[in-house]
């Protein structure tokens, strides 16, 4: 229980520059699965890194699907892609030096993953409200965007280092990922014998500089020298401040979770779809026949609306444009440009039709 409740595997994610944060609210209950990982011998891994998304990725452990479920979120995401280091494109240039000894892998069954009542009703209020667009992003915000139902936890030495964009010269300015990952040979002590160690160290030592000399970082941010990454093998499995998230995988909309009611509406609320809501004939003063005005008989959700009309002088369609000149959720004015004023007026009328979507109106 201790490793579940440190981990806080029933929060959403959310992404932003600084990286992965759990959510601060609990979006869902859940049974999971905790098995001991089948690869007993530690890995090294070297991550050549040339744009900015990627270094987000392999920074913080994101093992996406084949759909690609992150970079092609459904519409009710649509603000997540704003600002988001996921869709950074930017050149950028970073190694990620990284010793992984995995120790249980823990899998949450999405059958049994049920949203709390507390983030349901936070839900419901957000589609009721004036402003639903930005009520449900700040729901998001408290509880999540994404789940992610496999988790892989271990004990991690890294060593992260970023360049400027000139700083590995032309040879490195590569588009993909170069990854290179090996077990360790033999048996699980490490030395500097050890085939996996002095495959990889050469490789770090000829892209960055003499890695004998160096350090890496662990979970509680201790800097474990070289020489001393046979002992830290030996006690870290066994210290939980060691441990830690090495891999996120196997994404869902945390909105995906609750019932198909709410998810309907929910994705109605995204819609792009729009409808004729409302029609109407209203009057134009002729003291004041360039502005026509129409109140609701009560206020809309939003002012997110369109409004088409037509002039009609005893019947007769006008030959003017007519165009929305303001709106709110009391209501409109439309703007009538007229070539010619009519000489003979008896009654005159704009008849109007409002489109828009009925979920956010």
């Amino acid at each position: 229980m201790t490793l579940i409740k440190d981990f806080r595997l029933c929060h959403g994610l959310l992404f932003d520059q600084s990286g992965v944060r759990l959510a601060h609210k609990r979006a869902v209950q859940a049974n999971w699965s905790i098995e001991e990982s089948p690869k007993t011998r530690p890995s090294v891994q070297l991550t050549n890194i040339h744009r900015t998304r990627d270094t987000f990725v392999y920074a913080n452990n994101l093992a996406l699907d084949k759909e690609r479920t992150l970079f092609n979120p459904p519409k009710p995401f649509s603000r997540f892609k704003e600002n988001n280091p996921l869709y950074d494109e930017t050149p950028d240039n970073a190694v990620i030096f990284r010793i992984d000894k995995e120790l249980w892998n823990i899998n949450l069954t999405r059958e049994d993953i049920k949203p709390t009542d507390e983030f349901v009703e936070a839900i419901k209020k957000a589609i009721e409200h004036n402003t639903p667009l930005r009520a449900l992003d700040d729901v998001f915000s408290e509880y999540g965007y994404w789940m992610n139902c496999k988790v892989k936890v271990g004990c991690r030495l890294e060593r992260f280092i970023q360049f400027q964009t000139s700083a590995l010269g032309n040879e490195y300015d590569h588009e993909d990922v170069e990854l290179f990952q090996t077990e360790w040979i033999g048996d699980e002590s490490l030395d500097r014998e050890n085939g996996a160690y002095k495959e990889i160290c050469a490789e770090w030592s000829k892209r960055i500089h003499p890695l004998r000399s160096s350090y890496l970082l662990s979970a509680d941010s201790s800097l474990i020298r070289i020489e001393k990454i046979g002992e830290w093998l030996e006690y870290s499995p066994t210290t939980a401040s060691q441990w830690s998230v090495i891999e996120r995988a196997d994404f869902v909309p945390t909105y995906k979770l609750l019932d198909e009611s709410l998810i309907a509406k929910v994705e109605r609320l995204f819609s792009d779809e729009t409808e004729v809501l409302m029609t109407g004939e209203s009057p134009i003063d002729c003291q004041c026949a360039d502005i026509c005005q129409v109140k609701f008989f009560k206020p809309l959700l939003s002012d997110a609306y369109k409004v088409d009309g037509d002039v009609y002088n005893s019947g007769k369609r006008c030959d003017v444009a007519v165009t929305l000149y303001f709106a709110s959720i009391y209501g409109f004015s439309l703007e009538i440009e007229w070539d010619e004023f009519p000489k003979e007026v008896e009654v005159m009328y704009v008849k109007w039709k409002l489109t828009g979507n009925r979920a956010k109106i």
